[in-house]
């Protein structure tokens, strides 16, 4: 099991642009093989503060939703909407 954590700083009036387009590739992440779950959070303090809670069976898997035509489409437009970059931990599970 793979798991990644992904924590974006969006520019304060691109936030609903920016959850639209993470609602995009969720809902296309959740139909590829591999994916067991695709949260989009945010923040209660800090409204512009988007976290992405990702989990794959394997890092095959995961490969594979990277090199996936709409991750490489709109990946570029989440970056431009966000300050800085994001802060992003791919991690393994130890204990469940």
């Amino acid at each position: 099991m793979v798991k990644v954590i992904s924590k974006y700083n969006v520019l304060g009036d691109k936030v609903i642009e920016f959850r639209s387009i993470a609602v995009r590739l969720q809902s296309a992440a959740v139909r590829e093989k591999g994916c067991v779950s695709f949260e989009i959070l945010q923040s209660v303090k800090e409204e512009s503060v988007i976290c992405i809670l990702e989990e794959w069976s394997d890092g095959d898997a995961l490969a594979a939703h990277l090199q996936s035509n709409l991750f490489k489409a709109v990946m570029p437009r989440l970056h431009e909407l966000q300050t800085g970059t994001p802060d992003v931990t791919v991690c393994r599970v130890l204990v469940s």
